[in-house]
């Protein structure tokens, strides 16, 4: 795991040693251990630059990067795991390859000897990586997008990329991309390849990004397959592919833990890799004090950490934790839509003082079909051609069950595609609602994630778990995870996110998945032989923050400042009297504002930390 950062200019870039180094500096959390650089020459008088900075965890002392190929015709940086590497290298030494380290990333170097960019589908992990081949620059993110990568496009028709997007506004000015604005608000993350910054844009997942001399090609090089597979045995031939992600997950020369939230996603997997450890694992949960209700999952963590023997550590958040702010919000590079980064960059910090590796429950809703709104929209779906006054009465018991803010939205959706259903269903500003709040010359359409064409007919449940995994996972939860244990020097892995289990359950038909009333059946049918009763069975809830409290009074100082109508006024984005009522009605008590609220804020943190700053630095 590390930062990596580098460009391919057409000809040599001034001072470039000082900017190589400005970049890594930026990112010297993600790889406290070691430094690389390689300045190489392309074709046509080009500058190739690779630079890494690393968090050691596979052949600490031998995985010194760039690598390069026997010849040193290939060189290689990445930052990820590849972990099928001793499955490659083995291949690779019987057609004679030498290696000159246990490091999984010189097995990239040697397979792209092999098999050119074709080597990147070999790859079991999660990556982001650069090549340089003499000829061609060779950028690929993972399948998933568990691994970040930012590119921006000079204009000198060079590139410049990193693993963060700090890195690239280290060296040169910056500005906010103000029409990317309504999309933040609406989906609460920036899909892929939208970024904040103007000019700056993210690789999507899945695709790779090849620059020569004659010009940049981005495409896809992976896409998801839902060629129907009926088993007779989905729930056995998961576990088998789920235990075996967890094992391929312990690979590690340095200690590893768990997140445990304990609901169902982290507890399997802890109970998994408590089953392939030979020492008692390290299990690590996040609570809330004063008590927050069911948001608070202490007890449930505590539960299942007895029951697999492990050695628990507890981290309580008596407020909400203002003094790092500023922090999270700079780590973040992005708005921070999820509220939960505060007690993820919480429970990093403190499981870093212990291991150097977590593992971590997240995909298990996209992958396994968990999230309540898949029930209720299948649901709407097969009442959608019902009579009308059944049609009138099924729409109205959906809409009591998705709650407030979500209920209008049922009968709009209920004729829509499966996947554009979804998507809306989650829409946290709706178009009426961003209008009041924006500037009137700034685009009110929110992009939307980028879906591949489906190899097969996905069922209407896989159009959703598709355009979620597309779009909410890879730019909004990983995003989250990578940055706020990234901060701290920690890796963190997501074994539900192994390709393989994700391309064994996208065969499964939808009814093996989810039924009214239960979704995520096979996990919990797997999860009945591995825990207590009591904790598959249990409501979701990971860690979830008691927002609209926190709003209203410790970050209430923040909201003050930050969303200032003489503040905002001056920035051309907003529209200060409509935010100013969403503000005061907040403040009177509607909790369904909550989410609203702190996504202005968040756009405002973010705003604060990159671009006010740059502007005050110049």
């Amino acid at each position: 795991m590390c930062g990596i950062a580098g460009w391919a200019t057409p000809s040599p870039i001034d001072g470039a040693s000082e900017r190589m180094a400005a970049m890594l500096a930026s990112m010297e959390h993600r790889g406290p251990d070691d430094q690389g650089v390689a300045l190489m020459r392309g074709p046509a008088g080009a500058e190739i630059a690779l630079g890494m900075r690393r968090l050691s965890i596979i052949d600490i002392e031998g995985g010194h990067q760039p690598i390069a190929s026997e010849d040193g015709r290939i060189t290689v940086v990445c930052n990820g795991e590849i972990y099928n590497c001793g499955e490659l290298r083995r291949a690779l030494e019987a057609r004679g390859h030498s290696f000159r380290s246990r490091s999984d990333v010189e097995v990239i170097a040697h397979l792209y000897e092999d098999l050119g960019t074709d080597a990147i589908s070999r790859l079991r992990g999660m990556f982001a990586v650069a090549i340089f081949d003499g000829e061609r620059l060779v950028l690929a993110r993972d399948r998933l997008g568990i691994k970040p990568l930012y590119l921006l496009r000079r204009q000198d028709c060079g590139i410049e990329f990193a693993s963060e997007a700090k890195a690239l506004t280290a060296v040169q000015r910056v500005s906010a991309e103000a029409d990317s604005i309504s999309t933040f608000l609406a989906w609460g993350y920036l899909p892929a390849p939208l970024s904040p910054f103007e000019s700056i844009e993210k690789l999507p997942a899945g695709h790779m990004a090849i620059w020569s001399a004659g010009g940049l090609e981005v495409k896809r090089w992976w896409t998801l397959d839902f060629d129907a597979a009926p088993s007779s045995s989905p729930e056995d031939e998961t576990l088998a592919a789920l235990d075996e992600a967890v094992r391929e997950h312990l690979m590690s020369d340095v200690p590893l833990g768990v997140f445990l939230s304990g609901g169902i996603d982290s507890s399997v997997v802890a109970a998994l890799m408590a089953r392939s450890s030979e020492q008692p694992i390290r299990t690590f949960t996040v609570g809330f004090s004063p008590a927050a209700g069911e948001l608070d999952e202490r007890e449930n963590a505590l539960e299942v950490a007895r029951s697999l023997g492990a050695e628990h550590t507890e981290i309580v958040v008596d407020a909400a934790p203002v003094e790092i702010a500023g922090s999270v919000a700079r780590a973040y590079d992005e708005p921070v839509g999820d509220e939960a980064a505060f007690p993820t960059w919480l429970i990093g910090k403190a499981a870093r003082e212990h291991v150097k590796v977590v593992l971590t429950g997240e995909g298990g809703d996209e992958v396994f079909g968990g999230y309540r709104k898949y029930q209720m929209i299948l649901a709407a779906k097969r009442i959608a051609g019902s009579p009308g006054s059944l049609r009138g009465t099924g729409i109205k018991a959906i809409a009591a069950m998705a709650g407030e803010h979500r209920a209008a939205k049922i009968a709009s959706i209920i004729n829509a595609g499966a996947a554009e259903a979804s998507l809306h269903f989650d829409e946290i500003f709706l178009p009426a609602e961003r209008s009041a709040v924006l500037a009137r010359d700034l685009d009110l359409s929110p992009a939307e994630p980028l879906l591949a064409p489906e190899h097969g007919h996905p069922d209407a449940l896989g159009e959703m778990l598709a355009i979620d995994t597309a779009g909410y996972l890879a730019d909004g939860l990983l995003h989250k995870v990578d940055r706020m244990t990234m901060a701290h020097g920690l890796e963190a892995r997501v074994p539900f996110l192994d390709h393989k289990l994700v391309e064994l359950l996208a065969r499964f038909p939808q009814h093996e998945k989810v039924r009214l009333g239960a979704g995520k059946r096979i996990l919990r049918s797997i999860a009945a032989d591995l825990l207590p009763p009591e904790v598959h069975r249990r409501k979701k809830h990971g860690f979830t923050v008691p927002l609209n409290r926190w709003l209203r009074e410790d970050l209430a100082e923040l909201v003050a400042e930050l969303l200032a109508a003489e503040r905002i006024r001056t920035q051309g984005y907003w529209n200060p009297s409509g935010i100013g009522e969403v503000v005061k009605a907040h403040r009177d008590g509607d909790d369904s504002l909550g989410r609203r609220i702190w996504l202005l804020l968040a756009w405002q943190m973010w705003h604060e930390a990159f671009i006010e700053r740059e502007q005050t630095s110049s």
